[in-house]
């Protein structure tokens, strides 16, 4: 059957929209599915769990192409999060736990891998890499707790160094 939600549920704070058109599954308690539209166009779907955003959300450009897929428990991100442009390719790939960025993030051209970055807890941490559009390295920088740290490196598109700074925790200690 469908209802429209009514803002109670056992944790206190609904994530459902009002305008969402919302179908229980008999078969687990406080699951529903959600479909939220503009008109006669589905902007996003997924499933709540006891008022919280869980499993695979989608959501969908006015013309009906996926937008993003977002991976939830609880509430909040966890796993996977893809977004696509408007031919259907990947733009960012990130994983998410509790919320928060967390491991490998990558950032898309038309298939090919423009930059990559690691997370820790939401912030950067790890090897950031840029890409030339061929694939070349573009630049290199090691950051810590997001602060920049250790050497940061530029090559033009041969794959040749042009630029070598270091730094240590922030402050740029070498040109």
């Amino acid at each position: 059957h469908c209802s429209q939600p009514n803002g109670s549920d056992l944790t206190g704070g609904s994530q459902i929209p009002q305008d969402a058109v919302v179908q229980d599954y008999v078969s687990v308690p406080g699951l529903q599915k959600a479909t939220i539209k503009s008109g006669n166009v589905t902007l996003a779907e997924g499933d709540f769990l006891n008022g919280l955003h869980h499993g695979t959300w989608t959501t969908y450009d006015p013309d009906g192409k996926v937008k993003s897929l977002t991976t939830y428990l609880k509430g909040k991100k966890q796993g996977v999060e893809l977004t696509f442009d408007k031919v259907g390719y990947v733009t960012s790939k990130a994983y998410y736990h509790n919320d928060a960025l967390s491991g490998e993030y990558l950032l898309y051209k038309r298939r090919k891998i423009v930059e990559r970055r690691h997370y820790v807890k939401g912030l950067l941490d790890g090897l950031q890499q840029r890409f030339y559009t061929d694939g070349t390295l573009m630049e290199e920088k090691t950051y810590v707790n997001n602060t920049i740290d250790g050497q940061a490196k530029w090559y033009d598109q041969e794959g040749n160094l042009t630029i070598d700074y270091t730094y240590n925790m922030g402050e740029l200690v070498e040109e």
